[in-house]
C-alpha cells in the first residue's frame, strides 16, 4: 500500500513538473523581445515594400521577433509630409530608420535622424560631401561605377570612345571616366547628354555618319536603356564593330537577346553575387511570397534586382547586430518637437558600422562615417544565352580576369559561322582578276586569284560566307592633306545606303536607308604600315615582302671577235707577254753562262772553241713559246739553272692557262648586258632615268614620310618631276618602263610575277625596305582574331606557299630561265663566238707565208751578192 502511494505521488510530481515547464515556455514566447524596423518608401514603390517585409520576416526567432512598419509617400516631393512621417516613425520605438527614397528626400530624412541619434540606413547612391556619423549606405560610393568603367576602358585599348549621360549625376558619376582622358592623352572621350525627349535616332545619326564612333559608355535608367538600344537597331548600330558598357548596376536583368545576335558586345556592371547562395534564398523567398500572399508585386525573373538586394542586406545588418545585442538594446520613442534623442542610438550605430558578412552584394563592411569599403563587383558581357561573368573587380586589387564561360575566340569562331560577309578588293594580279570564262560569270565567280583562293579557304574553315566587291575608287587608301583617307580604307569604314521608296495613293515617299558597312573585310595585297593600322585592323601578314626597283632589261651586246681575249684582262695579258720575253731572256743568259749547256757537237772533238750551246736567243724564246701553248720543245735544257727557270715557267703557264681556259667558255656564250643602275643610290645620281610609284599606295608613302637621306632626295624627284611619274595601276607602270628610260619601285611580290613572265624586266638591286601584307578590318573587329589564327594554321600547313607557287609559278611562270642563262643545256657556239680564233689564225698563217717570203728573198739576194764578189 505505501509502495502504490509513493508511486502516484512521484506520477504527480512528474506531471506538474512537466505542466510548469510547458507554462514557463508559454510565457516566455508571450514576452519575447520585438523589434520594430521602419522604412519610408516613395508612393509608387511596390517591389520595395514587398522586399523589406520579406527581409524583415526571415529573422524572427523564438527569443527576438522582428516587426516592419512602412509607411508611403502620397507626394515624393512634399517635404512637409516626409518630415511629418518621419517624425512619426521616430515615436514608434524603432531600432533603425530605413529609406530608399531619392537623394533630396533622404537627405532631409538623414538631417533629421542625425539630430535625434537614430540610426538611418540607407539604399540610394549617396552623393553628399557632407560627412554623417549616424547613417550607413548599403550601396557602393557613387564614383565607384567610373572607377570600375575606367579599369575596363584599359583593359579594352580603347583609344576612342563618346560618354552618353542621362543626367548630371551620371557626369559626375562617370568623373573617373574623364580623369582618364587627362592621364592618358592617347585616350579620346566626347561626353554627350541623351536627349531627354528619348528621341535618340538623329544623334546616333550624328556620331554614326559624321564621328565615325564605335564605342559607347551609356549612363541610363533601364526604360532608356530599351530605348536606346531600339534606336540603334534601326540606325544599324548594332553591328559587330560596336561595343555598349552600360553603368546601370541592373542592365544586366534585362533581356538583351534580340540586340546581341546583331552581333553588337554589350558589357555591364553587377553589384549582386548571383552565384552566391544567400541569392537564391531570397529568389526563392519572393517567388513564395507571391505565391502565398497573392501580392500585386510579381517577381518571376532567375535574376535579382540591385534594388531587392540592397533592401535585404540593409535589413541583415539591422537584424544581425540586434540579435547579438538583443538584451542590452532598448529602443526608446523620441519626439521630434522637444529635441529628445535616443541613448542608445550612437551605440547601435556603432556596432552597426562593425557588422561584416557575405551578403547578396558580397562583402560588407563599413568605414567610420557608413560607406562600404572593400567591395566588389563584376563585370559581365551578354551573349546569346544571357549574360555571362567576365572578369571581377575589387576595390583592393581592381580588375581581375576570370575564365568566361565561352572562350573569346569561339565566341567569334561562332558569331562568324553562317554570316555573309562583304568583302572589298582591289584589281591586281595575280591578287585579284577577272576569271577568263567563255561564259557569263556574276558574283564571286567573276574573280580568281591568289587572294580569292585564300579567302576561299578561310571561310570554310570558319563557315562563313561572303560577297566581293571592288573598291569603287580604285586605290588601296592613303590620307591627303586634311587626313581623309581613299580607298580600301574608306570602303571599311563607311555605310553604304539604299533608297526606299513607299508608293501611295496620292504621293511617293523616299527614304535614305543605311543598310551597313561598305566592307567587312578588304582582302587584297594591302600593306600593313603604321598610318592605316590607326583607322583600320590587320590580320597577322600572310605575305612578307619589300620595295624593289624594276627596270628593262639593256640590250645584249654580242661578243666580239676578240672575245676569246676577255677571259684575261688587258693588264694580264701585258704582264703575261712581259713575262715571256723575260723569262726567254734569261733562259738564254742562264744557259749561256752555264758549262752545262754547252756540248760538243758530232764534229768538234772535245774542242772548247767548237762547242755549241742549244739554247740560242731564238731558240729560248722558241721554248718559252712551246711551253706557254702547252705543246713541248725538241730542246730540253741540261744545267741545273735552265731546268729550274723552265720549271718556274712551266708552273707559272700551268696556273695562267687553267685559269684562261676555265673562263673561256663562259665569254664565248653568254652575251653581256651592260646595266646603267644597279641600285637607288645610283638613281639618285642620275637624272636620265626618271622613277616612280603606284599613285596613293603605300609605296609612295614609304618614300613621302621616309627620313633616309637616299629615299628623301628620290622623294623629292619624283614629286617635283614634269610630267607626274607616279602611276595609276602597276601595267601602267610596267608600260612605261618598257618603253625606257623609267624605273617603277613596286613591291618585290608583283615584281617576282612580271619578272617571270616578261624577260624584257628585271629587278634592280636588293630589297629596299621590309613589310607584309595583311587582311583588313574595320577597327575594332570581332574577326580579325579567328582569321588571323586561320592564316597561322594555313602558313603552318604550307597551304600559303602553295598557293603562291600556283600563281607565282605554275599560272604562266618560269618563261624567261632559258633566256636568262639558266637553263641547264650549253648553248651552241656560233661564228661569232669563235670567229676571233680564225681571224688569228689566218693573220698567223699570213704573217708566216711574208716571213717565209722575206727569208727566201733575203737568202737569194745574198747568195747573187756572193756570186757577183766571187
Amino acid at each position: 500500500l505505501c509502495l502504490r502511494l509513493f508511486k502516484k505521488v512521484t506520477l504527480m510530481k512528474s506531471c506538474w513538473l512537466a505542466i510548469s515547464f510547458a507554462l514557463l515556455l508559454l510565457i516566455g514566447n508571450l514576452v519575447a523581445k520585438v523589434f520594430w524596423l521602419s522604412s519610408l518608401f516613395g508612393k509608387r514603390d511596390v517591389a520595395g515594400r514587398i522586399a523589406f517585409y520579406v527581409a524583415v520576416d526571415q529573422y524572427s526567432t523564438n527569443s527576438v521577433t522582428f516587426k516592419s512598419r512602412m509607411l508611403s509617400m502620397e507626394n515624393d516631393e512634399d517635404v512637409v509630409e516626409l518630415v511629418d512621417k518621419a517624425c512619426g516613425l521616430l515615436l514608434t520605438k524603432s531600432i533603425a530608420i530605413f529609406t530608399a527614397l531619392d537623394t533630396r528626400s533622404s537627405e532631409n530624412v538623414r538631417l533629421l535622424c542625425e539630430s535625434h541619434e537614430i540610426p538611418l540606413v540607407m539604399a540610394k547612391f549617396d552623393d553628399s560631401s557632407k560627412p554623417f556619423l549616424n547613417s550607413i549606405d548599403l550601396y557602393p560610393p557613387y564614383t565607384a561605377v567610373g572607377t570600375v568603367i575606367s579599369n575596363l576602358i584599359k583593359q579594352f585599348q580603347w583609344q576612342r570612345a563618346v560618354i552618353l549621360y542621362q543626367d548630371s549625376f551620371g557626369l559626375t558619376q562617370l568623373q573617373e571616366l574623364l580623369n582618364l582622358q587627362r592621364k592618358d592623352y592617347s585616350v579620346i572621350f566626347h561626353a554627350q547628354r541623351l536627349n531627354p525627349g528619348r528621341q535618340f535616332r538623329p544623334q546616333l545619326k550624328q556620331l554614326k555618319e559624321l564621328q565615325h564612333i564605335y564605342f559607347f559608355v551609356v549612363q541610363a535608367d533601364l526604360v532608356t536603356v530599351r530605348k536606346f538600344l531600339d534606336d540603334a537597331m534601326e540606325m544599324n548600330m548594332l553591328g559587330p564593330y560596336y561595343h555598349y558598357v552600360f553603368t546601370d548596376l541592373d542592365v544586366y536583368t534585362l533581356d538583351l537577346v534580340p540586340y546581341k545576335m546583331k552581333g553588337c558586345n554589350i558589357t555591364a556592371i553587377r553589384f549582386v553575387d548571383d552565384d552566391a547562395p544567400v541569392t537564391k534564398r531570397i529568389i526563392a523567398r519572393l517567388k513564395n511570397h507571391k505565391s502565398t500572399n497573392g501580392s500585386l508585386f510579381t517577381f518571376t525573373s532567375g535574376t535579382l534586382p540591385t534594388y531587392v538586394a540592397v533592401i535585404n542586406d540593409a535589413v541583415s545588418v539591422i537584424a544581425k547586430t540586434a540579435i547579438v545585442l538583443q538584451n542590452s538594446l532598448k529602443p526608446e520613442s523620441v519626439d521630434c518637437r522637444n529635441g529628445s534623442v535616443w541613448r542608445g542610438g550612437t551605440t547601435f550605430m556603432n556596432f552597426l558600422k562593425s557588422t561584416a558578412f557575405q551578403g547578396s552584394t558580397g562583402h560588407i563592411q563599413f568605414d567610420g562615417y557608413g560607406k562600404r569599403f572593400n567591395f566588389s563587383m563584376q563585370i559581365v558581357e551578354a551573349t546569346t544565352q544571357g549574360f555571362v561573368k567576365i572578369a571581377a573587380w575589387t576595390q583592393q586589387r581592381g580588375l581581375e580576369h576570370v575564365k568566361s564561360d565561352l572562350p573569346k575566340t569561339a565566341q567569334i569562331a561562332e558569331s562568324l559561322e553562317n554570316k555573309v560577309l562583304r568583302v572589298t578588293v582591289y584589281m591586281e594580279a595575280p591578287f585579284v582578276m577577272y576569271k577568263k570564262s567563255v561564259e557569263k560569270l556574276s558574283g564571286n565567280d567573276r574573280y580568281e586569284g591568289f587572294c580569292i583562293d585564300l579567302l576561299e579557304r578561310i571561310a570554310e574553315m570558319n563557315k562563313f560566307n561572303f560577297t566581293i566587291h571592288e573598291v569603287k575608287d580604285k586605290s588601296y587608301g592613303t590620307p591627303d592633306a586634311n587626313g581623309r583617307w581613299n580607298g580600301i580604307i574608306v570602303a571599311l569604314n563607311s555605310t553604304f545606303k539604299c533608297f526606299l521608296v513607299i508608293k501611295g495613293n496620292h504621293s511617293n515617299l523616299s527614304y535614305v536607308v543605311d543598310v551597313g558597312f561598305d566592307a567587312d573585310v578588304a582582302v587584297a595585297s594591302l600593306t600593313i604600315n603604321f598610318v592605316r593600322s590607326e583607322v583600320i585592323d590587320f590580320s597577322v601578314p600572310y605575305m612578307h615582302l619589300g620595295i624593289s626597283i624594276l627596270f628593262k632589261k639593256p640590250e645584249k651586246t654580242p661578243p666580239s671577235l676578240l672575245s676569246f681575249l676577255a677571259p684575261l684582262s688587258l693588264d694580264v695579258w701585258m704582264y703575261m707577254g712581259a713575262a715571256y720575253v723575260v723569262v726567254s731572256l734569261i733562259l738564254w743568259l742562264v744557259a749561256r753562262i752555264s758549262p752545262s749547256e754547252w756540248v760538243c757537237s758530232h764534229t768538234c772533238q772535245g774542242e772548247e772553241e767548237n762547242k755549241e750551246n742549244q739554247f740560242s736567243l731564238g731558240n729560248s724564246f722558241w721554248f718559252t713559246i712551246g711551253s706557254l701553248m702547252q705543246q713541248g720543245c725538241d730542246i730540253a735544257p741540261r744545267a741545273v739553272g735552265t731546268r729550274m727557270v723552265a720549271s718556274v715557267w712551266w708552273f707559272f703557264t700551268l696556273i695562267l692557262i687553267s685559269s684562261y681556259t676555265a673562263n673561256l667558255a663562259a665569254f664565248l656564250t653568254v652575251e653581256r648586258m651592260e646595266y646603267t643602275i644597279n641600285s637607288a643610290e645610283d638613281l639618285v645620281k642620275q637624272t636620265k632615268i626618271r622613277y616612280g610609284t603606284l599613285n596613293r599606295g603605300s609605296t609612295m608613302q614609304f618614300f613621302k614620310d621616309s627620313k633616309i637621306p637616299v629615299y628623301e632626295k628620290m622623294w623629292m624627284a619624283m614629286k617635283s618631276s614634269e610630267p607626274s611619274v607616279f602611276v595609276n595601276g602597276s601595267r601602267e607602270g610596267i608600260n612605261r618602263v618598257k618603253q625606257g628610260n623609267y624605273a617603277y619601285l613596286m613591291e618585290s611580290s608583283m615584281l617576282e610575277f612580271y619578272v617571270e613572265r616578261d624577260c624584257d624586266l628585271t629587278q634592280i638591286g636588293g630589297l629596299l625596305d621590309s613589310k607584309g601584307y595583311g587582311i583588313g578590318f574595320r577597327k575594332g573587329s570581332p574577326y580579325r582574331e579567328a582569321i588571323s589564327q586561320t592564316i597561322l594554321y594555313l602558313q603552318e600547313k604550307t597551304v600559303i606557299t602553295e598557293l603562291k607557287d600556283k600563281w607565282w609559278k605554275r599560272r604562266g611562270g618560269g618563261k624567261c630561265d632559258s633566256a636568262d642563262g639558266k637553263s641547264s643545256i650549253s648553248a651552241e657556239l656560233g661564228l661569232q663566238n669563235v670567229g676571233g680564233v680564225f681571224v688569228v689564225m689566218l693573220l698567223g698563217l699570213g704573217l708566216a707565208v711574208g716571213v717565209t717570203i722575206f727569208e727566201k728573198l733575203k737568202t737569194y739576194t745574198q747568195s747573187r751578192q756572193q756570186k757577183r764578189d766571187e
